[in-house]
Parts: structure tokens; C-alpha cells; sequence
């Protein structure tokens, strides 16, 4: 089995800060680069998608999984051990 790991795209936040659990939107320049990024990642070829449950991650493995024809999975796991 191999992994692979994506950061979602850029998001709103005004800095360069880490956000961690919360919510944020895309910003003008990650809603840009939400599709290109997905065509690219739809090169490596996932038979399975699975993702953090922040709409930010969800955007990005949603539309892997659209052009695949595969469901994108959602995992709360992240934000069940910050607590």
C-alpha cells in the first residue's frame, strides 16, 4: 500500500499562521488552484480517498473523487486526539 499526503490549497487567514482545527475558506488564490491541484493529484491514481472533516480538506479530496468516480471518505480522527 502506498500513501500519499496532501496539504490542502492556500487558505484565507491574512499571515502565514498555523490555523489548526478551525474552519477556515479558501482564499481568492486557493480556490484557484483547487482544480489544477486535483487533476494533478489524479495522476497518482488513489483507489481510496480519505480526508480530515475541515471543509478545506474536504474541497480538495471532493474533487479528486469526483474525477475518479470514488466516494471521499471524512475522518474526525485529527480532531479527536487534539482533544
Amino acid at each position: 500500500m502506498i500513501l500519499t499526503f496532501m496539504r490542502h490549497p492556500p487558505i484565507d487567514t491574512g499571515s502565514e499562521q498555523c490555523i489548526g482545527q478551525t474552519n477556515v475558506e479558501l482564499s481568492p488564490d486557493g480556490w484557484t488552484a483547487l482544480l489544477p491541484l486535483a487533476k494533478k493529484a489524479c495522476r497518482l491514481r488513489p483507489d481510496k480517498i480519505l480526508c480530515s472533516d475541515l471543509k478545506r480538506c474536504q474541497l480538495l479530496a471532493e474533487a479528486i473523487a469526483a474525477r475518479l468516480g470514488l466516494f471521499a471518505g471524512r475522518s474526525a480522527l485529527s480532531r479527536e486526539r487534539a482533544l
